[in-house]
């Protein structure tokens, strides 16, 4: 996929301002939704 382009190996860390980045926001929920269904199928 690398020598396609369609993605490329990164050093895997995030940069340390990632924290200092606002929330995007997720007005339906959808987010939460995942979260709480994948925990769900945890159990």
């Amino acid at each position: 996929m690398e020598t396609a382009a369609i993605s490329n190996i990164d050093s895997g860390k995030l940069p340390a301002a990632i924290w200092d980045l606002p929330r995007p926001k997720d007005n339906s929920g959808l987010a939460l939704d995942a979260l709480l269904k994948e925990r769900d199928e945890a159990r």
